[in-house]
C-alpha cells in the first residue's frame, strides 16, 4: 500500500506539471494550447530577438521529446494546425543557408483579437434568449441593437417577392448576350496596393493572386515585415530562377513564397555577405 501512494505521488507532483488555461483550450482546442502554453513557456525564457520579436527554435524530434506520449506525426499536425490558423508564427533566422530549422513565435495579436471575436459571439447568443423571453417589442428592439452593435453588422432588409423578381429580370437583361451570372449576385472586385502589384509583377510565377495578396497584406499589417524587404526578396529568388534556368514546375509558388517568409532569407544573405574578413579587420596587436 506504501508503495502504491509513493506512486501517485509520483505521477501527481506538479514540479514538472504543463498546464494551460481552459478558456485557451476552449478556444483553440485542448492539445493546440498544451502546445502553445508550452511554447510560451520558452518564449519568457527566450533572449533571441528578431524583426522585433521574440523567438525559439527546435527540431519537430526535440520538441516530440516535451511531448512525448504524442506521436511525431501528431505533434507535427499540430503544429500545423496552429500556424496556419495564424496563432504560431515561424521564421528562419539561421546562421546557416542550409540549416531548415524552423523558428517559432506566437502571434498574441491574432490570438487577442480571436478571443474578443469569441467572447462578441458569446454575449450576441445572450441578447438573443434575452430577447426570445420578452414579450415587449420595445425590449426586443432594444436588444436586437445590441447584438447589431457588439458585431457591427451592416443592416439588411428583406425584399417582398415582386422587388426580387424586377431586380433578377434586370440582372438577366443588362447581360443578354454575354455569359450569364447568378442573378443578385456580384463579382467582388479585389482593389490590389500598388506595392503588391510591384511584388507580383517581379515575381517569377504567378498564381493564386488574390489568395497571395491577403499573406501579403498579412506580411505587412500583423508581422510589420516592410514592403522593400519582400520586394527585395522576390526579386532575388526571380534572379536565382533565371539564373539557374528552373523550370516553371520547380519554382516556388508565390503563396508559398509568403507562407515561408522566404524573402527574410536574402536579407539575411546580404547580412553574412557584409560581414568583414579576419584578415580585412584591424587588430589591436
Amino acid at each position: 500500500m506504501e508503495d502504491i501512494r509513493i506512486m501517485k505521488t509520483h505521477l501527481l507532483s506538479s514540479a514538472d506539471t504543463m498546464i494551460f488555461k481552459p478558456a485557451l483550450a476552449k478556444q483553440i482546442g485542448l492539445n493546440e494550447s498544451i502546445v502553445l502554453q508550452q511554447i510560451h513557456y520558452w518564449l519568457e525564457k527566450s533572449n533571441h530577438n528578431y524583426d522585433g520579436r521574440v523567438w525559439v527554435y527546435n527540431t519537430a524530434e526535440k520538441w516530440n521529446d516535451q511531448f512525448s506520449w504524442w506521436s511525431l506525426s501528431t505533434l507535427k499536425r499540430m503544429f500545423n494546425k496552429l500556424e496556419k490558423e495564424g496563432y504560431l508564427l515561424t521564421g528562419n533566422y539561421n546562421k546557416k543557408g542550409f540549416d531548415r530549422t524552423k523558428w517559432y513565435s506566437i502571434d498574441y495579436e491574432r490570438l487577442t483579437y480571436t478571443s474578443c471575436q469569441n467572447n462578441a459571439m458569446e454575449s450576441v447568443k445572450m441578447n438573443q434568449c434575452n430577447v426570445s423571453e420578452r414579450s415587449d417589442p420595445r425590449c426586443q428592439n432594444e436588444s436586437m441593437q445590441q447584438v447589431n452593435m457588439t458585431l457591427t453588422i451592416p443592416e439588411t432588409t428583406q425584399r417582398t417577392p415582386e422587388t426580387t423578381t424586377e431586380r433578377n429580370a434586370d440582372a438577366v437583361e443588362d447581360v443578354s448576350g454575354v455569359k450569364k451570372r447568378k442573378p443578385g449576385v456580384a463579382k467582388q472586385v479585389i482593389e490590389y496596393s500598388e506595392e503588391f502589384e510591384d511584388f507580383w509583377n517581379v515575381y517569377p510565377r504567378k498564381h493564386r493572386k488574390e489568395d497571395c495578396y491577403k499573406k501579403y497584406r498579412y506580411a505587412i499589417d500583423v508581422k510589420y515585415h516592410s514592403h522593400e524587404v519582400i520586394l527585395y526578396g522576390a526579386q532575388m529568388y526571380a534572379e536565382e530562377c533565371i539564373k539557374n534556368n528552373a523550370e516553371k514546375r520547380y519554382i516556388l509558388g508565390p503563396n508559398n513564397f509568403m507562407n515561408d517568409e522566404r524573402y527574410l532569407e536574402y536579407r539575411r544573405m546580404d547580412k553574412v555577405k557584409q560581414k568583414p574578413k579576419v584578415e580585412d579587420m584591424e587588430l589591436p596587436f
